[in-house]
């Protein structure tokens, strides 16, 4: 809904509408959609996927993987069969400490200025509260 305030303007019955004491004009491009009416939406349920709790088959298969309608989740491999990468990736959802990363990578330099603004930041809290 677009309004803006105007003393003098050209209106069209159409799309515009004004209220006598403000002059405020509002422009009516589209119907809400919701609550009361023709044009109410129709809630969509949720869709609850099963979870695969035989231990044969958690073992065998990586359940879920398979993104198609038909066809069966793929087939795990032995460890041998994966890149040596892959078992060195980090699991945490934690941000690497700064001990961890490299002074000569850029992820090491966009942490440390994120952890310097941060506590910038407490300290101008502490000041400021300090002042009143």
């Amino acid at each position: 809904m677009a309004t803006c305030l105007l003393q003098y303007a050209r209106v069209t019955q159409k799309c515009l509408t004004c209220t006598p004491c403000s002059r405020i004009f509002v422009a009516n491009y589209a119907k809400k959609v919701g609550g009361a009416g023709k044009m109410a939406a129709q809630a969509v349920g949720k869709v609850r996927l099963e979870v695969e709790t035989d231990p044969a088959k958690l073992t065998k298969f990586c359940c879920g993987a398979n993104i198609y309608t038909t066809g069966s989740d793929p087939e795990l491999k032995p460890d041998s069969e994966y890149p040596e990468w892959l078992w060195s990736l980090r699991l945490d959802r934690q941000p690497a400490d700064l001990n961890e990363l490299d002074p000569d990578d850029y992820a090491y330099w966009r942490r440390l200025r994120k952890l310097t603004l941060r506590h910038k930041n407490q300290l101008m809290k502490v000041s400021k509260l300090k002042r009143n």
